[in-house]
């Protein structure tokens, strides 16, 4: 429950400093803010490495499997460093979703999927 009041709050803060006025396009189909409000269930194994995804997470991860550069638009945004993303834990959730399909190697702010 709190996770979702947190996650409601940085939707209201994100909607004012998300990318307004950015010249380069969005890789996400639908804008990279609504993909990633789509993932809200991927929070804790985003920030914690030890956290196991659950079945909501990796779906949404399946889902962006063929679409890399979304995934990262996802995980380096504004919004993903306000609620506390780290981005190379981040990376490892398709490994641990036990994706085959994961984008092996695709690179993404500093790191690469594993």
């Amino acid at each position: 429950m709190v996770v979702l009041v947190m996650w409601g709050l940085v939707v209201v803060w994100g909607v004012a400093v998300e990318g307004k006025g950015s010249k380069t396009p969005d890789p996400c189909p639908g804008g990279t803010r609504t993909v990633s409000y789509g993932m809200v269930s991927c929070l804790p194994p985003a920030k914690d490495e030890d956290a196991k995804p659950d079945a909501t997470c990796c779906a949404k991860v399946v889902e962006l499997s063929n679409n890399p550069a979304c995934l990262c638009a996802c995980l380096t945004s504004p919004l993903a460093r306000l609620v506390g993303i780290n981005p190379i834990v981040a990376l490892s959730i398709p490994k641990r979703c036990n994706l085959d399909s994961r984008p092996v190697g695709y690179q993404c702010a500093g790191g690469s999927v594993p």
